[in-house]
């Protein structure tokens, strides 16, 4: 089972530990945006502290984690978020971004692009007026008396 920290790769080679400026730029922000999800500044908070331990709602945590998903590409749960020291938050955070949203198409061996998909075949519906049905007996006339 690989950990976030090595970013999927099972022996942990390719990508170690980020690095310490990565980290630091990371936590600049998260605490920045913590400080404001919370409504209290939480900057100086010794890096054994959880964002449990600092008051943190499960509403504010949920628009955190948002946060981390949208602008740095981050996802993690909101128990990771909630429950890891700020100290080891931050790497976690780091190693959990996203490197890229799409799909990388490798070339085609001989370099001739790939031909386009095929367009679903399309079905025209002639637009049709409104018919009369004429009279409906509601639920409320069919009622014995």
């Amino acid at each position: 089972m690989s950990s976030p920290l090595t970013n999927g790769h099972a022996n942990g080679d390719a990508h170690k530990r980020p690095r310490e400026e990565e980290t630091d730029a990371v936590r600049t922000q998260v605490l920045a945006q913590a400080s404001a999800v919370m409504a209290r500044d939480v900057s100086d908070a010794a890096g054994s502290s959880t964002l449990l331990d600092l008051g943190i709602t499960s509403v504010a945590a949920a628009s955190l984690k948002n946060w981390m998903f949208r602008s740095l590409e981050a996802e993690l749960s909101t128990y990771d978020l909630t429950h890891t020291p700020l100290a080891e938050l931050c790497a976690l955070v780091v190693a959990a971004q996203k490197v890229a949203l799409g799909a990388v198409v490798p070339p085609a061996p001989d370099g001739v692009p790939p031909p386009p998909a095929e367009e679903p075949g399309r079905i025209d519906i002639e637009p049709t007026a409104p018919r009369d049905c004429g009279p409906t007996e509601s639920a409320v006339s069919r009622r014995p008396r």
